[in-house]
């Protein structure tokens, strides 16, 4: 519901919407686990899991750790450094 009312904002489209959901997980751990579909991807590139369920067990459900991953993976995939951890 809450991805939903932020498509309703005006410039805000899929790519900061999870962004943003991904990176207040942590103050808001009703949200966790939430990884959006282009971390889950690079995740996978790095040879990380990508299944969320088990992402998020394997972080001990914590929603502080899930928000560091989604922030690391979209700082990854931004800076175009994927090849760095083959």
């Amino acid at each position: 519901m809450l991805s939903a009312r932020l498509q309703e904002v005006k410039g805000l489209g899929p790519t900061g919407i999870g962004i943003f959901l991904g990176s207040i997980q942590n103050f808001f751990p009703n949200i966790a686990p939430f990884l959006d579909v282009r971390s889950r991807k690079t995740a996978k590139t790095l040879g990380l899991c990508d299944e969320l369920d088990e992402v998020f067990l394997a972080l001990n459900q914590s929603a502080s750790a899930m928000a560091k991953l989604e922030v690391a993976l979209t700082t990854v995939r931004l800076e175009k450094r994927e090849n760095e951890f083959s």
